[in-house]
């Protein structure tokens, strides 16, 4: 009788115990799954800002070369005392399109920035809890309790 009942209460122990490891490989699991996510969130957003950058650099280009091709045209058509003035136009021209392409490349350059920076944050954000803030920045606690922040160059500094 009495091994009858020591050996239910080690039947009752034992599976409380596997019940606590089921729990935790859920949880683990659940994590993994968010970070997936955010990761392939994070890779389509570069996509999306590369292949628009690169679209609009191509439509600059060939917008320059079609200004260039019809100023070139115009000037042939002119006489010899016309050429002067031609070429002026097609000068001020060209440099009125590289300054427009200039301008739409460093735009192009601050988007992808931002990108860059909102992409940092998000993956910060999913792996570690803010706890607090140091020296003006947010305060992050990693898995295992590193506490850090994000410096100006985009690197972690970790704090003692």
């Amino acid at each position: 009788m009495k091994k009858a009942i020591y050996f239910s209460l080690l039947m009752v122990f034992s599976l409380t115990v596997f019940a606590q490891e089921a729990a935790v490989k859920k949880a683990t699991k659940k994590a993994d799954t968010e970070t997936t996510k955010a990761k392939k969130k994070m890779d389509e957003t570069k996509a999306t800002a590369k292949k628009e950058a690169k679209d609009d650099t191509k439509a600059i280009k060939d917008k320059t070369t079609k200004k260039v091709a019809d100023t070139k045209a115009e000037a042939n058509k002119t006489t010899k005392d016309e050429t002067k003035g031609v070429k002026e136009k097609a000068t001020k021209a060209v440099s009125e399109t590289k300054a427009d392409a200039k301008k739409t490349a460093t735009a192009e350059t601050k988007k992808v920035t931002a990108v860059k920076d909102q992409v940092k944050t998000a993956k910060v954000a999913t792996e570690d809890k803010v706890t607090g803030t140091y020296n003006g920045k947010k305060v992050y606690t990693g898995p295992r309790g590193g506490r850090y922040y994000i410096n100006d160059n985009g690197n972690k500094t970790y704090i003692k």
